[in-house]
């Protein structure tokens, strides 16, 4: 979804949010802005905030272009996406089926927008736990997105990431190193060498190599990941404390005791102080966020509030961000 893209005029309390905005009720105006505030609040983790306006867009956009529009998706996924976040993934799941049906009749089986809301009903699937419905989906979506852009693009690593952390989840590490190469040469060959997505597939290959019991393969990559997402994202980062709680159970798994307790106690405060900031997502949510990925697709956001690289021993993932 785009930032502020019109002019906007808005007044704001701490007790009450959003008191007024500047256009005509049912506008695609004002939907527009109320899905670009709705985003912002949830950024600022004013949940209960951004679902009103979100559900705000949905229901003007309803009325000023008809409901089955192709807008009405967007703002249906952009709720939905909130939803996942939170742990409310059956309420999502139905949001997502109605998008993926209006977005299959307006643009085409084999749209874009297609393969990333069949991708982002798998994470609803997913999490309430149903592996098997959500492999269906992601292996659509990546099938689409090969058709439409070919093998080597940077949208299908996000599908390759997708597939393996279901694959991660349910401990099939074997399936999963395959797509996690994959994945991080597309990246490697796509951006430059300090992208953070690209310490996104290093964390994600690290931890598959891990759990396969090749620490000497696995070492090396998650410090590749932690140097990578320190340049690219600072000290101080969720995804940096990802790496090094990573790293944390590397190094136990090999009885380097010093080094854990080292890593470990990084990490902890990392997430401590995140937290007593306010930045860091309840626990509910970050029990969602473990297929979510950063989606490179231009347009309108239909990715989910999403993240990109996963913790070990089966933990959530910290979230990034989703275009």
């Amino acid at each position: 979804m785009a930032y502020f893209s019109m002019p906007l005029r808005a007044r704001s309390d701490a007790g009450h949010g959003i008191q007024e905005i500047t256009f005509g009720p049912q506008s695609v105006a004002a939907a527009r802005v109320a899905s670009n505030l709705g985003e912002l609040f949830v950024r600022q983790g004013r949940y209960s905030e951004g679902e009103v306006l979100y559900r705000r867009a949905l229901q003007d956009t309803e009325q000023a272009l008809g409901p089955e529009h192709p807008d009405v998706a967007d703002q249906l996924g952009n709720l939905a996406s909130l939803f996942t976040y939170q742990g409310r993934a059956s309420e999502a799941e139905g949001l997502l089926r109605r998008a993926l049906a209006i977005t299959e009749k307006a643009l085409g089986p084999d749209h874009p927008s297609v393969a990333i809301t069949a991708n982002n009903l798998a994470h609803a699937i997913s999490a309430q736990g149903r592996p098997d419905e959500a492999e269906v989906l992601y292996r659509r979506s990546l099938t689409m997105r090969e058709a439409r852009f070919g093998k080597e693009n940077p949208a299908v690593a996000v599908a390759l990431d997708n597939l393996a952390a279901l694959f991660h989840a349910q401990r099939r590490f074997a399936e999963a190193e395959p797509l996690a190469r994959r994945s991080l040469a597309i990246r490697e060959k796509s951006f430059d060498p300090t992208h953070p997505l690209i310490g996104n597939s290093l964390n994600n290959l690290a931890n598959i190599l891990d759990n396969l019991q090749r620490q000497a393969e696995a070492e090396p990559l998650l410090g590749r990941a932690l140097a990578v997402r320190e340049a690219a994202l600072g000290g101080n980062h969720p995804e940096v404390a990802v790496t090094v709680h990573n790293l944390a159970s590397h190094y136990l798994d090999l009885g380097q005791w010093q080094a854990a307790y080292a890593a470990f106690k990084r990490a902890t405060a990392i997430w401590i102080n995140r937290r007593g900031a306010g930045l860091v997502a309840s626990p509910e949510a970050q029990r969602t966020e473990m297929h979510n990925n950063a989606d490179p697709f231009l347009g309108p956001r239909r990715g989910g509030l999403p993240c990109g690289s996963w913790r070990r021993r089966g933990s959530a993932a910290i979230a990034g961000r989703g275009l």
